[in-house]
């Protein structure tokens, strides 16, 4: 009788464990992804000033759209320009 009552216990045991031993892995890949998290933030000034010169050369980018559909006659510029 006394192993009958042994068996649940054990295995609630077990499974226990194994839960928690998972739960360990995920905390550390949510720590992870925090982390990486953090970094991108890093990311934000460096892309601001990359929009920013974007920005700056839309007018320049026109013009020589504007002057290879002037100087070949052709309405569309070359792929290497769109």
């Amino acid at each position: 009788m006394n192993l009958l009552w042994a068996v649940p216990v054990v295995a609630v045991a077990v499974g226990a464990a194994l839960v928690l031993a998972r739960a360990r892995t995920i905390e550390q890949a949510c720590l992870e992804l925090l982390v990486a998290a953090r970094r991108t933030g890093e990311m934000r000034p460096p892309l601001d000033d990359l929009r920013r010169e974007l920005h700056r050369s839309g007018p320049l980018v026109d013009r020589v759209r504007a002057h290879w559909a002037d100087a070949d006659g052709v309405e569309e510029p070359p792929e290497t320009l769109r």
